[in-house]
Parts: C-alpha cells; structure tokens; sequence
C-alpha cells in the first residue's frame, strides 16, 4: 500500500469520520507524509511516518480526565452549586442534591467540568435528558471563552474530546439562547457574533462543511460554514452528559 492509499483509507474510516483528534492529526500530517514519500529522503519519511503512527494511537486511545483531587472536590462543587442557584430559570425543577449525587458519583464526568470551568466555560445545567438518564452540562460564559477562539472544527472537535466533553449539538445551543443572550460581543468589521461549532454528522462533513449556531443581535440561528475556518470568530463551547444515580 503507498502512501495515498493509506492515507485514502484512514479518511474513509469510522476513526477519522468520529474522531476529532484523529482528523486533525491526519489533516496536518496528509501533505507533509506525501512530499516525503515521493522525495528521495527515505529514512526522513520512515521517521515522519513512525511518529505519525505513533500520535494516531494516541489519538485512538480514549481520553480519561485526570482524576480530581479531594481538595479540588469540594471548591468545584462549590462553584458549580452557586452558579446552579444564581440561574434556577436554566434548570427549572431539577433540584441540586441530585445534580451532585451524579457528580460524585462520576469521577471522569466532574473532571470535565473542571476542564471546562479552568478554561472559562462557566459549566452550568440546561435541562434533564429522560432518554438518556442524564443531566445536560453545557458552557454558559455569556462570551466565548479566550482560549476557545479561533479554532476550526477539528481543533474545537479535539478539544472537547481533550476535556472528556463533546461540542454542543444543535439543540442544546438553541435551547442555551432561548435563556439568554450569549455571544452578543461581535468580531472586528463582522455582523455576527462569534460562531460556535456544532456537533456535525460524518456524512455532512464530507462536504467539507461543518454546523455552527450564530447569534446576530437578537437573531440566532444555526448556520454551515467551511470546516477549515479558523479566525478568531469561530469558537468551542462544550456538552457534557452526566448519568443520574
């Protein structure tokens, strides 16, 4: 197999199609994997492909958070308690004890949310999923956090993965503008306010378009744009489904 086959195959994968870590790895390896393997530099291109294989398995292996040290705990919580309390219209009758009895329940799920708090994301619950027992964590910093701009899909995809997240599907950011105004602040010389990119489907990516939800004044809706975009109105917010006990 050459090195376009192989890369053709990785592109046609369930991996590259699910993964966002594992699609920017092959995004920004593809050209600098082909110009070695048609160089004459052999053993150049050996190295380049040894260490990409070995990022790729990296990228494979699930991402397990850190667990959140004892001390940690119980300020989390804190902070997480005080900005459920501050916002009750976002949860309705969901009642905190049993936010926090799933919590310390799953390690993994509080070291999310500890990503996402320690990144500005400002965590917070938007509603109760009964198909899926869980509660629905989602970034409610009414701006984009600093650090979460200028991303294009693959990088905000991987830094979700990153956080032991996900990006937030089309309805949870609806759902998030309908209680309040997010994103309000808009880029230099731009309409818009800062886009966020959705979850997307692997069939939509295809065609090199990814979802984003945009809020321009009072109107807010969801919108495609080139995946690749990358300028510092394109942004992450993160999901995150915690199980109820």
């Amino acid at each position: 197999m050459n090195i376009d086959q192989f890369i053709s195959q990785l592109e046609s994968s369930d991996a590259y199609r699910n993964n966002g870590r594992v699609r920017k790895l092959v995004d920004d390896s593809r050209q600098v994997l082909i110009d070695l393997a048609h160089g004459d530099d052999g053993d150049a291109f050996k190295a380049e492909l040894t260490k990409f294989n070995s990022r790729l398995d990296e990228c494979l292996s699930p991402v397990s958070p850190s667990p959140v040290a004892p001390e940690i705990k119980k300020p989390l919580i804190e902070i997480l308690k005080s900005r459920f309390e501050s916002h009750p219209e976002r949860h309705g009758v969901i009642e905190w004890a049993e936010v926090e009895k799933a919590l310390y329940a799953k390690p993994d799920k509080m070291a999310a949310l500890k990503k996402m708090e320690e990144s500005g994301g400002e965590p917070d619950v938007i509603g109760f999923n009964a198909y899926l027992n869980s509660f629905m964590f989602v970034d409610c910093a009414y701006e984009l956090p600093r650090g979460r701009k200028g991303l294009n899909f693959n990088e905000a995809s991987a830094m979700a993965q990153e956080f032991g997240a996900e990006l937030m599907e089309r309805w949870q950011y609806l759902h998030l503008q309908d209680l309040g105004k997010f994103d309000l602040q808009k880029p230099e010389a731009d309409d818009y306010g800062f886009r966020t990119w959705l979850e997307t489907s692997a069939k939509d990516l295809k065609s090199g378009n990814a979802m984003v939800g945009v809020r321009r004044g009072d109107s807010v809706s969801t919108e495609w744009f080139n995946a690749n975009n990358s300028g510092l109105k394109y942004g992450l917010r993160c999901a995150l489904k915690v199980p109820k006990v």
